[in-house]
């Protein structure tokens, strides 16, 4: 049996690629007579050292998402066209049997062989992979991922020219829409505007501009266009890291004007937070939503809690900062339910309240939202509901009054069980 090409010896952890490079041989003596466009590539050299900081982190951190495997890739690099072509066809033969114990190996070549087969021919690949027979939804869904970073357009046109046909479905166009966001983002905010109006409807539910941004990125202007229409909460956690009076400024500006301000609140916070810790965020945030007008100061201390996930530690600083118990406990409300029993953020913010009558306003008002599910609720969940309500009041040593009262509440629209 001929030598396996070394690709499948480099898929580390993966004993069984071993068994699927068997599968393989030496390319053809035909396969080495190739066009300049489809030589094998100069091999990818040892990473320079790089200095310690944010941006080149996130860097390196795309670098990894783009080359899971680096001995693989040389390998591949060395491969013309042809043996490319070869090594995807002999793979997919294997990837179509899902009981194949190299089934998880064969899809690591197929999406790594891919990729590099398009960075050389281009749009080429893209036909030539269109017009085999057989599974090709990877293969064009790995190419036009890797399509999508630099040329969106290109990408787009395949999106719509291969959406009815047989083996390409939604699920890897949203794959590749993600990818061209991720370029997109990197080229900058007009790039992002652009993609918006060329993509519409393509873009769906995916979500728009998470990051990472290069340097210089103009955050204000994406936020400008688009804040109150999509949701862009993750561009402005990270503009608040390295700006945060300027995304304070605009976020403030678009709640004045009744935009949709509000929801970023959240952001602002946990970019802060994600630098300097909890203290520092409620210290600098805190302050300035009690300063907004008394109409929409409540929602505003509301939301904190309802867009991402603050921890234990932030729930306790904003309890903390709150200088009214009417607004604690309004923000209190939000973060006690069954939901929240892992991360501690439901007794974090109890304890966070000045009295027992304080707690029991929220625990009544919990109590009251939790009897409507408790009519219909399977007997394992009614359980459950009593057995948060009963632990969370005894770590609270909440009179056994008010712990009745709470409990009486919650049975109001239940059924023992």
């Amino acid at each position: 049996m001929k030598r396996a090409p070394a690709i499948i010896l480099c898929l580390a952890g993966m004993a069984t690629g071993i068994v699927a490079g068997r599968m393989l041989a030496h390319p053809s003596a035909s396969a080495e007579k190739e066009t300049a466009s489809s030589t094998p590539r100069e091999s990818t050299g040892p990473i320079k050292q790089q200095k310690h900081d944010l941006n080149t982190l996130i860097k390196w951190q795309s670098r990894l998402a783009d080359s899971p495997n680096p001995d693989a890739q040389r390998e591949l690099e060395r491969m013309n066209a042809p043996a490319l072509r070869d090594l995807i066809t002999r793979m997919t033969a294997v990837f179509s049997d899902s009981r194949n114990p190299d089934w998880q190996a064969a899809r690591q070549v197929i999406v790594m062989a891919s990729v590099e087969l398009f960075r050389r021919d281009g749009e080429a690949a893209l036909e030539w992979a269109a017009s085999i027979d057989g599974d090709r939804e990877l293969m064009l869904a790995s190419m036009l991922e890797d399509a999508a970073f630099d040329s969106p357009d290109l990408a787009k046109h395949w999106i719509e020219r291969m959406s009815g046909a047989d083996q390409f479905h939604k699920s890897w166009a949203g794959g590749v829409v993600s990818r061209a966001i991720a370029g997109a983002t990197s080229r900058g905010a007009d790039d992002l505007l652009r993609l918006r109006a060329s993509y519409g409807d393509l873009l769906g539910d995916i979500a728009f501009a998470p990051g990472p941004f290069p340097p210089g990125f103009e955050f204000q202007k994406l936020f400008t266009s688009l804040g109150n229409e999509i949701q862009l909460t993750a561009m402005v956690q990270y503009w608040t890291a390295t700006d945060r009076e300027a995304a304070w400024k605009s976020v403030k500006e678009s709640i004045d004007s009744g935009g949709k301000g509000i929801r970023y609140l959240n952001g602002l916070f946990t970019g802060v937070a994600a630098l300097e810790g909890s203290d520092s965020a409620t210290k600098w945030l805190i302050p300035r939503i009690q300063a907004l007008p008394e109409n929409i100061r409540p929602e505003a201390i509301t939301t904190l809690s309802q867009y991402g996930i603050l921890s234990a530690e932030s729930v306790s600083s904003v309890m903390a900062s709150l200088t009214q118990e009417e607004d604690r406990i309004a923000f209190a409300k939000q973060l006690v339910t069954i939901n929240n029993t892992s991360t501690g953020q439901d007794l974090a913010a109890l304890r966070g309240l000045s009295s027992d009558a304080a707690r029991s306003v929220v625990l009544l008002a919990a109590a009251g939202t939790f009897s409507e599910a408790m009519a219909t609720a399977q007997p394992r969940h009614a359980k459950a509901f009593r057995t948060y309500f009963r632990k969370t009041m005894e770590a609270l040593d909440l009179p056994k009054d008010s712990q009745a009262e709470v409990m009486k509440v919650l049975e109001s629209q239940g059924t023992t069980r």
